[in-house]
């Protein structure tokens, strides 16, 4: 299985604990795989794809606070928020779907972003260039977030040698994965793993919102730094 880092800019910590879960892995699961294989249909609860509501209907993305999540969004990542959000109204008239907090979310189109995934922190839509994969609990969610990473090289090549360089549905739902029993991840520690990273996600998050607020107001001089003291 090939290690690759959690998309949270500037947390090493979660690199750090993303590498310790690609190695308890590797030793209890992947070599030799003492469980067998199965397939992410079997793995999982339900597959779907997401859809576009149409831009052209403004009551569908006016004031939205569904978030809708696009490919370019979907890099390996926890996503908690999106750039755009559809409306009650799209989501009860498209084929549009609300899915899960801890839904596994794959990219299908494009070179380079093809195969790539996410974990939704937030219940979500997504939009037609993404599967969305549910899993029974959040540890399993997890576990298949980390192992479709590990298999990506496999899942790129799918897309050679197609004009269009796409994945589809039922591509990703018969990839063969290691299968596991949950009681292992359980014994692993993988569910305070995804929860700590979750957590530090959330404080890089927070800080980087608080830096982007403060900045401004520091270089125009609206707030004072001069009488601090520096120890």
């Amino acid at each position: 299985m090939e290690t690759f880092c959690l998309v949270t800019p500037g947390n090493a910590t979660n690199d750090y604990l993303f590498e310790l879960t690609n190695a308890l892995l590797a030793k209890e699961v992947y070599d030799g795989e003492p469980f067998g294989k199965t397939t992410v249909r079997n793995f999982t609860i339900s597959m779907s794809n997401g859809a576009t509501p149409s831009r052209k209907i403004d009551a569908f993305w006016a004031k939205g606070t569904i978030p809708w999540v696009k490919t370019g969004e979907v890099h390996n990542n926890l996503i908690f928020g999106t750039d755009e959000c559809i409306t009650e109204l799209a989501l009860e008239r498209t084929s549009a779907r609300l899915l899960p907090k801890d839904t596994l979310v794959m990219a299908l189109y494009g070179s380079g972003t093809a195969g790539r995934v996410a974990l939704l922190q937030t219940p979500a839509t997504t939009n037609q260039a993404c599967t969305a994969m549910i899993c029974e609990t959040p540890v399993r969610a997890f576990y298949l977030f980390v192992t479709l990473q590990g298999i990506y090289r496999k899942i790129d090549a799918l897309t050679r040698g197609s004009v269009q360089q796409n994945l589809s549905k039922d591509i990703v739902a018969d990839l063969d994965i290691p299968n596991i029993d949950e009681m292992v991840l359980e014994r692993l520690g993988l569910p305070c793993i995804y929860e700590q990273i979750v957590a530090n996600a959330k404080e890089s998050l927070h800080l980087a919102e608080v830096r982007d607020e403060l900045l401004p107001k520091l270089i125009s001089g609206q707030i004072d730094v001069s009488n601090l003291c520096v120890l």
